[in-house]
């Protein structure tokens, strides 16, 4: 679920953020980085409904409950560095994405 909410942020980023920080002046780089903290804490709280009260969670623990606490302590232990892993390379593509956009054109 963290890896869903976190893609409104990379869409918005690679929306914005040639027009609005690499080629914006300072207030539209302040401006840019207060809606990305804004956005962030929006889908945070997204986050948050999703997992508890609609009942992810609820369903996730009882996809489990039927594997053994090995298979759940690996699972716990692979997971968030894999999500970790996956979020960092989006947010990499991104910036080389955004960083080109920003270079000047050269013939």
């Amino acid at each position: 679920m963290a890896l869903v909410t976190f893609l409104p942020n990379v869409w918005l980023g690679v929306a914005l953020q040639a027009k609005y920080y690499s080629h914006g002046s300072m207030t539209t780089k302040l401006a840019y980085l207060a809606g990305m903290v804004v956005i962030t804490s929006v889908f945070f709280m997204v986050r948050l409904l999703l997992v508890y009260p609609v009942g992810f969670a609820w369903l996730i623990n009882w996809l489990l409950e039927g594997s053994g606490p090995a298979f759940r302590v690996v699972l716990a232990v692979v997971v968030p560095p894999m999500v970790d892993a996956i979020q960092s390379v989006v947010l990499i593509s991104t910036g080389m994405e955004s960083e080109q956009e920003a270079m000047p054109v050269q013939c």
